[in-house]
C-alpha cells in the first residue's frame, strides 16, 4: 500500500498513515514486515511532521515490537532511515530552518541516539552540553533542550553537580 500509493496521498495523509498503521500492528490486524516497509518507504519523505509520525512509528516498535535479539538489527535500520535526516538538517540551527525543522530536531537527534546508540551524537550533545555549563550564552537555548538531557544519559556525578548548580541559577523560563 505504502509503496504502491505513497505518492497519491496528500500530506495530511502522510502525516496520519504512521498512526493508523501502528494502530493496526498493536491490534494485531498487520504483520511487522507491511508495517516496517510502510515506514521505509515513509522514510523518504522529506516533511517534518510526517518524519515526526516515521519516528514514532520505530519507537513503537523499538519499545513494544522487537525481541531482544531483533534490537541491533532495528538500530541498524533506525540508523539508516533517519540519519539521512540528521545529516539534512544537522545537529545545530540554520538561519534558513523553519519552525518545523526547529521543533523536529530534538526529537530526531533523541530518536536516532537512543535507539541506535550513535555514538558521534552523543559525543557532540557531551561537548554542547560542557560548553553551556562553561558559558550558557555559547549555546543556543534550542540546542540545550536536546543536548543536556542526552549528555545526561552517560553523565557522571561530576555533570549531574553542575547540571543541578547551573540549572539552579537559571534565570530564563526556558532553561528551569
Amino acid at each position: 500500500l505504502a509503496k504502491k500509493h505513497l505518492k497519491k496521498l496528500t500530506t495530511p495523509e502522510r502525516v496520519a498513515l504512521p498512526g493508523h498503521l501502528g494502530a493496526l500492528l498493536e491490534a494485531g490486524h498487520l504483520e511487522v514486515g507491511p508495517y516496517l516497509e510502510a515506514l521505509k518507504a515513509l522514510a523518504a519523505d522529506k516533511h517534518p511532521i510526517v518524519i515526526q509520525g516515521l519516528i514514532s512509528g520505530l519507537q513503537t516498535l523499538h519499545t513494544n515490537i522487537a525481541s531482544d535479539e531483533a534490537l541491533p538489527k532495528l538500530s541498524k535500520l533506525v540508523g539508516k532511515l533517519l540519519g539521512k535526516h540528521v545529516k539534512r538538517i544537522k545537529t545545530l540551527p540554520g538561519k534558513k530552518d523553519t519552525q518545523l525543522v526547529k521543533m523536529l530536531r530534538p526529537r530526531l537527534l533523541h530518536a536516532v541516539a537512543w535507539m541506535t546508540g550513535d555514538a558521534k551524537l552523543k559525543k557532540t550533545a557531551w561537548e554542547l552540553a560542557h560548553q553551556w555549563l562553561a558559558d550558557a550564552d555559547s549555546v543556543a537555548p534550542e540546542v540545550v533542550d536536546w543536548a543536556l538531557p542526552m549528555a545526561a544519559w552517560d553523565g557522571d556525578e561530576a555533570y549531574w553537580s553542575a547540571l543541578t548548580a547551573a540549572l539552579g541559577t537559571a534565570t530564563t523560563p526556558q532553561l528551569r
